[in-house]
């Protein structure tokens, strides 16, 4: 009669096994990342008034070339038109630094948006707080805190404003030197370039009066 054995085998020595079995212990999973932090208002002026000083530069670009046209023979001059002039208002311009300027305009108008919400609740947590006497200061901070937001909010739509005010005259100068030379230099109507499209302009949504939905 035989009697089974009853073996221990050392934890150690299990895992070791496991592993050379080709089981590899399942990795610990990846740590959360924290979320990237929103754009500073200051952060997207300064793009704005990058993109303003990109505008300047095309509309330069494109007053010298229109200066190396009327330099040029008569028969050349409407090519340099219809290519060299014309890239740089429709291209460089208009769809270059306009368009960074749209895209950086509405990059604003999303963080003031986010702000005036946070500016709504923090009111409204601030009216529950002082209603349960539990407000500090007898909410005066939140009072200010918000006042001082609306304060940054109102000056930063403004400089945005002027800033995407100047590109828009940049880009209609553009179109305005392009067509007294197309006209100057009796180019073909049919060629001549159409625009320009206008910018969108940046406004700060004031906090809703107490009622308001």
């Amino acid at each position: 009669m035989f009697r089974a054995l009853n073996f221990r085998v050392p934890i150690g020595l299990m895992a070791l096994t496991v592993t050379a079995c080709g089981v590899v212990p399942a990795a610990a999973p990846a740590a959360a990342t924290h979320p990237q932090d929103p754009p500073r208002l200051v952060t997207i002026l300064a793009a704005l008034a990058s993109d303003q000083g990109v505008a300047a530069n095309d509309l330069a670009a494109e007053a010298q070339d229109i200066s190396y046209g009327a330099a040029s023979p008569a028969s050349q001059r409407c090519y340099i038109l219809a290519n060299n002039v014309r890239y740089d208002v429709d291209t460089r311009l208009d769809h270059g630094a306009r368009a960074s300027t749209s895209d950086d305009a509405a990059s604003l108008q999303a963080q003031l948006d986010a702000k005036w919400h946070e500016l709504v609740n923090l009111q409204m947590y601030n009216q529950e707080f002082g209603n349960n006497g539990v407000a500090p200061f007898n909410g005066a901070w939140a009072t200010a805190a918000i006042s001082a937001m609306m304060g940054t909010m109102t000056s930063t739509a403004a400089t945005a404003n002027t800033t995407i005010a100047i590109v828009n005259g940049d880009v209609s100068a553009g179109y305005r030197q392009y067509r007294l030379a197309w006209s100057q230099w009796d180019c073909p109507m049919s060629k001549l370039l159409q625009g320009p499209p206008q910018l969108p302009m940046v406004t700060v949504r004031s906090l809703p009066k107490p009622g308001d939905p």
